[in-house]
């Protein structure tokens, strides 16, 4: 009940706020816009020209560092998100800020992340420290970035126990989101070179060695290692925006007891080259609209097992292509409207299983080969949200689709209430 009071009287004072600027900017007739045409995609007619507002709303006015409310469905030609600042280092050269975000987002690729408390200070040398969640644990970030050079991160995330007992043995445990990583990125020409190293443990880990006669050492291993390169176009990028990259995974979950070693069907390797691409295809000064597609083209190699009974071995690839829409009205000089919508769309996976029974004295050995296809569209995800900015301060959030349905879970990081946060620049 104090939720829903809350939340009401939060949407009461944001609308109350919001009509006092808007007839505030409307009644200012002196005021002269500021023009931010950009190019048109080539695939795309240019929109007729607009005349030029007699509002001093303009939607350039509006190109600051954004919070993660903000291009929830990722296209490549919107504004800079503190997300993609910390996956680009370099970024944060030059730029001072204090950024809170206190609920869980999801993002187009499904990760989830929230709860950040950033700093960013420094003018030719910038460091930056982030506070954040790994699954249950505190994810800490630090680097550092020189202003139009380069710049690094290093994260941690510690879930860690150790228990020696001299007549017991000793154990050994792993916490779920225990994570290890690091980042670095610089401009080359007319790109961005991105580099990312990551090691997460996915599952709690037990470890045991136990002194007791009879028993058995046992050990598990429940993690991801994952490396990213990219190359993005972003500082002389022309009507297009492209990012090409290519992601590698090895995703283990295996246990070891005495000589029996348990590997699950799920573990692999995969690669999976990518391609995202955005422009702007409307556009004047108070508003603009963007399309892109995110694309990629997965290919996985299951370990599967060999023994003396048989073996089995599975391969899987597929294209995945995400289509997005993305746009933005400058409401007044301080209002932001911004929305977008997005779906993923497998044009076609394939995988191929193979299992062998190896031939007994009671039985000839048998292959069998089972092969899959499929093409699926998945439902679409449609956010809309709201900035709030003054000179050296700004307000986001973005509210998804189920906030429509029931307000019973507006702050669980269910979707509902996808992101909120602000800024203090400097």
């Amino acid at each position: 009940m104090k939720l829903n009071l809350l939340m009401g009287m939060g949407l009461f004072a944001m609308s109350s706020v919001f009509a006092q600027d808007f007839g505030a900017s409307e009644s200012t007739s002196e005021d002269t816009a500021s023009t931010a045409t950009e190019s048109s995609v080539a695939f795309a007619p240019a929109p007729a020209p607009v005349a030029s507002s007699s509002s001093s709303a303009s939607v350039a006015n509006f190109d600051k560092l954004r919070g993660n409310a903000y291009n929830f469905v990722g296209n490549e030609a919107a504004a800079s998100t503190v997300n993609d600042y910390l996956a680009r280092p370099h970024l944060f050269g030059g730029t001072q800020i204090l950024y809170i975000e206190p609920t869980y987002s999801q993002g187009s690729d499904g990760t989830t992340t929230g709860e950040h408390g950033l700093v960013s200070w420094g003018t030719n040398t910038t460091y930056f420290l982030d506070l954040n969640n790994s699954q249950d644990l505190g994810l800490l970030t630090v680097g550092m970035a020189k202003k139009n050079a380069f710049g690094f991160g290093l994260h941690l995330a510690l879930g860690q126990f150790h228990e020696s007992d001299d007549d017991a043995g000793t154990t050994g445990v792993t916490e779920a989101g225990d994570d290890w990583g690091a980042n670095f990125s610089m401009p080359v020409g007319g790109l961005i070179f991105a580099f990312y190293l990551d090691w997460l443990t996915t599952e709690t880990d037990i470890d045991l060695d136990p002194k007791a006669e009879g028993t058995t050492e046992t050990t598990n291993d429940n993690w991801d290692l994952k490396l990213n390169a990219n190359l993005n176009n972003g500082p002389s990028a022309g009507a297009v925006t492209w990012t090409i990259g290519l992601n590698f995974l090895r995703h283990v979950i295996s246990s070891e007891s005495g000589n029996v070693t348990s590997v699950d069907a799920n573990t692999r390797t995969e690669l999976a080259p990518y391609f995202n691409l955005g422009g702007k295809i409307l556009g004047n000064d108070r508003a603009r609209v963007f399309i892109g597609s995110n694309n990629s083209l997965p290919v996985q190699v299951f370990d599967g097992y060999d023994n003396d009974a048989g073996s089995s071995s599975a391969f899987g690839m597929g294209l995945i292509v995400n289509p997005n829409i993305f746009g933005e009205l400058a409401l007044t000089e301080n209002f932001l409207l911004f929305g977008g919508a997005t779906h993923k769309w497998l044009v076609f996976g394939y995988e191929l299983e193979s299992s062998e029974t190896k031939a007994t004295l009671a039985a000839t050995s048998h292959t069998n080969d089972t092969s899959y296809m499929q093409s699926k569209t998945n439902t679409t995800t449609a956010t809309i949200g709201m900035r709030f900015q003054k000179s050296n301060y700004a307000a986001e959030f973005n509210l998804g689709d189920e906030v429509f349905h029931g307000t019973h879970a507006i702050f669980d990081g269910s979707n509902t209430f996808v992101s909120f946060g602000g800024f203090i620049y400097f």
